[in-house]
């Protein structure tokens, strides 16, 4: 496992998440999680990023969107934390009231702890 430490926080995991082909992907990664589409099988914009192991001690991440020309202002917001995994909902805030939505995309994300 690679972490990288900083003043007050350690990154324990941290990775990219991309869209392709009708399915959600790990693009690149420390290698101790892995995503699946919530529901399972069905991708809606909603990921489950599962940890390798049980995670003992609190942690914060920060997620953020890979914005796109047909999604400008994609978002991301990560919840419903475990010690075993969390929640990642992209969605476009703003725009045609047909795409105020949650939505497919890339996107990054680091876990702190």
């Amino acid at each position: 496992m690679s972490t990288v430490t900083t003043t007050g926080a350690t990154i324990t995991h941290a990775g990219t998440v991309v869209f392709r082909d009708g399915a959600y992907k790990v693009s690149s990664g420390t290698g101790n999680w892995s995503v699946v589409p919530i529901p399972p099988g069905v991708a809606v914009g909603q990921v489950l990023i599962t940890f390798s192991a049980e995670i003992t001690a609190p942690y914060s991440v920060i997620v953020t969107a890979r914005r796109t020309p047909d999604a400008p202002l994609l978002t991301a917001n990560w919840g419903d934390a475990t010690s075993t995994n969390f929640v990642v909902v992209l969605f476009n805030p703003v725009g045609h009231p047909a795409y105020t939505t949650v939505r497919n995309g890339d996107f990054s994300f680091v876990l702190l702890q």
